[in-house]
């Protein structure tokens, strides 16, 4: 049987606190003690404030030291479970509640997705990176060369 990195998501905060992560070698039993009350503090008095909670493996490791320095790793250099906990990263998608937009495009504002046209503010081409980032509209500027006037970028006259 191998070791568990879990986390787990409360479905309310208690104080600060959002998530619990542990390592186990057998995750149900584990579940089980931390359902009860008999497993880490923070979980039982979740259990003491009825709030409930949900819980995902993160990594699976053949021994326990190799699960240890992974937990500890999220604990002390991740910090923030959010980061790396399933469940946040699925309700964090974007579902685009934030657009901008002008008559070259929209943009979201959240996830800078471009959902139409060049997208909000790429036509000047420094806020979003994209590779329509410019419509380029050259204009004469020295003898054989031309250059755009929205992101000045120049280019030989005969060059189409």
């Amino acid at each position: 049987m191998s070791w568990k990195v879990y986390v787990i998501h409360f479905n309310q905060p208690y104080r600060h606190a959002k998530h619990y992560t542990g390592i186990a070698k057998n995750i149900k039993s584990r579940m089980r003690e931390h359902a009860s009350g008999n497993g880490a503090r923070l979980l039982q008095v979740l259990k003491e404030n009825n709030i409930g909670f949900k819980y995902s493996i993160i990594k699976e490791f053949p021994d326990f030291s190799s699960a240890h320095t992974y937990e500890k790793y999220l604990k002390t250099k991740i910090k923030k479970p959010q980061r790396y906990c399933p469940i946040c990263k699925e309700q964090n998608k974007c579902k685009h509640k934030s657009v901008i937009g002008d008559n070259y495009g929209e943009t979201c504002q959240i996830c800078r997705k471009i959902l139409s046209g060049y997208g909000y503010g790429s036509w000047f081409g420094n806020n979003i990176k994209s590779p329509r980032s410019c419509i380029h509209n050259f204009l004469h500027y020295y003898d054989n060369l031309e250059i755009c006037i929205y992101c000045q970028q120049e280019r030989l006259k005969n060059a189409k």
